[in-house]
């Protein structure tokens, strides 16, 4: 559901309205000279631009409850990953973060703490909170401690995936000061002779400062890629290097599909894969030991999500102030020495960490956004096929969708979106407790002819009504939820009695008590907390729809310049 929401919310939200969101933009490029991006900018690209992306992931984290300032940090690194060319690491990764907190094994609210501190050090507990927000918490303290005693770091326990490594780096950058991140990854990365896997692809990150915004960032995988770089390649039905990946007998595959554990960074034993598995180690002692968190082989799996992650991370900030007076000088004529060296290849400039980042971003803002392959919007279209429910589609399938997104009904619309009925869970119960099924390849319409009586009432709201009615339709319907319509009866979205309470205790974008009276607070002051058909909000299509563009996924996929 998700390409749904940002379609809607682009047309709905913004000051200008985009007729095509995944197609602002249609074009083809050159490659990017030195670039190691992911993206292939051969492919047609579709241009998304920042703000809207940062939007977006914000909202979409606020739906499933996650506090605001915590969503607008991991929307900031995803959009960060994205617009620096690491598009294994932005919106790629997005649904992860949104299960997490959907599934309750990341925690929606709190602080970290901070368990031990002395002048240059300190160790947190990030309380199971969003990666992103404990890692900036982290630097921010690393920081501090740089600014007063030359050096600082940091160790924290108990933190979820990070995003990209170099988010923290920079942020050292940007004051001046080096910067160190590492964190310790579900183990998939076979250590060399071994084809077991035992360690993460533990990343490294290092940011320099030099003069005029210039800087060395060097952001890496200790294993030969990151696993985001197989899942893209198997998603766009590439064949990767021999030496990315392994089968479960250790050998190396060239087919995505086959890759059963990471090589470490080198490859084989004999192109030196030895001294990634050594870097990967060297993480995990600073990141895994030294925090108290998980660590190596102990470390949750990646397609486990019903338990805490416990990711242990580190984060290190100097001063070079406290050090070499030209620091920044001796760094700026380093960096143009390797710059100006004679290439070993015509058209392939040398390049120094950093550059082909820096290429990528020229890139996206020459087109007024981030550019995303065809295969990445089809996957995010994937995400939204597995929300749409028709006629047709069996109570099995219906029952995947209550389960899988802890929702108890579907609202039921005509081909005109307009609302005819609701589909609830005490249908499947009164169908298993009637025995009037066979099997659960039953359809919806056909489970529908077996209702005997409503079990849930088919409660609606409009947009514009204030907060007070609906409370008190809420009430007096007895019923959990409103099916949000606008004045032409088309159902926009749903409103649940958790959103209500919600949003009367805490003030979604400031985080504060509510100071407007229900009375005079309508529905749309809860956007974005109630986003429209987000993943806690499918609904149930008669007809499948083909023609409008704001509502069907698939439409997305028809634009093209």
């Amino acid at each position: 559901m998700l390409s749904k929401n940002f379609f809607r919310f682009i047309n709905n939200s913004c000051n200008r309205k985009y007729q095509q969101i995944f197609s602002c933009h249609a074009s083809t490029t050159s490659k990017i000279n030195g670039s190691n991006n992911e993206f292939n900018t051969e492919q047609k690209e579709k241009i998304i631009p920042k703000d809207d992306l940062f939007s977006f992931i914000v909202q979409c984290m606020m739906k499933v409850g996650t506090r605001p300032s915590h969503a607008e940090v991991l929307a900031d690194n995803l959009t960060m990953a994205d617009y620096r060319g690491h598009y294994s690491h932005g919106l790629n990764r997005l649904d992860m973060y949104v299960n997490d907190v959907k599934t309750g094994t990341t925690a929606k609210d709190g602080n970290p703490i901070i368990l031990k501190e002395l002048p240059g050090t300190a160790l947190v507990d990030g309380q199971n909170l969003i990666g992103p927000y404990v890692g900036k918490y982290c630097m921010n303290i690393a920081m501090e401690k740089a600014k007063k005693v030359g050096i600082g770091l940091v160790s924290v326990r108990r933190s979820n995936h990070f995003g990209i490594a170099g988010y923290y780096s920079l942020k050292a950058v940007d004051k001046g000061l080096i910067g160190w991140a590492f964190t310790n990854t579900s183990p998939l990365v076979v250590p060399t002779r071994s084809k077991a896997q035992s360690l993460g692809t533990n990343p490294i990150a290092f940011g320099a400062p030099a003069e005029n915004n210039d800087s060395f960032v060097l952001d890496m995988a200790t294993s030969t890629v990151a696993l985001g770089k197989v899942e893209i390649s198997q998603r766009r039905g590439e064949e990767i290097p021999n030496t990315w990946g392994v089968n479960a007998q250790g050998i190396p595959v060239t087919k995505p599909q086959e890759v059963q554990g990471l090589l470490a960074l080198g490859g084989p034993e004999e192109s030196s894969g030895y001294k990634g598995y050594g870097l990967a180690m060297m993480v995990e002692i600073l990141c895994g030991i030294l925090s108290g968190s998980h660590f190596g082989p102990w470390v949750r799996s990646w397609k486990v999500n019903t338990t805490e992650a416990n990711l242990g991370q580190c984060f290190i900030a100097i001063d070079p102030n406290a050090f070499e007076d030209e620091f920044g000088s001796r760094l700026q004529k380093l960096i143009n020495y390797c710059r100006a060296l004679p290439p070993s290849e015509s058209g392939k400039p040398v390049l120094i960490a950093g550059d082909p980042e820096r290429v990528h971003m020229a890139k996206c803002e020459k087109l007024g956004g981030i550019p995303y392959p065809q295969s990445q919007i089809d996957y995010i279209n994937e995400l939204a096929r597995t929300l749409k429910i028709d006629e047709n589609t069996t109570v099995i399938e219906a029952l995947n969708q209550f389960v899988k997104y802890r929702i108890s009904a579907l609202p039921i619309v005509d081909s005109q979106r307009k609302l005819v009925n609701i589909y609830s869970k005490f249908d499947v119960i009164g169908l298993a407790a009637d025995k009037t099924y066979t099997n659960l390849n039953m359809t919806i319409k056909e489970a529908l002819a077996y209702r005997k009586e409503r079990l849930e009432t088919v409660a609606k709201c409009y947009k514009n009504e204030t907060l007070a009615i609906c409370m008190e339709r809420i009430v007096k319907a007895e019923v959990h939820r409103l099916v949000v319509v606008d004045n032409d009866e088309h159902v926009i979205g749903v409103l649940s009695l958790s959103d209500l309470l919600n949003y009367i205790v805490i003030r979604p974008t400031k985080i504060q008590p509510l100071v407007s009276p229900l009375p005079q607070t309508t529905i749309t002051h809860l956007v974005p907390t109630i986003n429209v058909f987000t993943e806690d909000d499918p609904v149930v299509e008669e007809e499948e729809e083909e023609e409008d563009e704001n509502i069907n996924g698939k439409a997305i996929e028809k634009k093209t310049n």
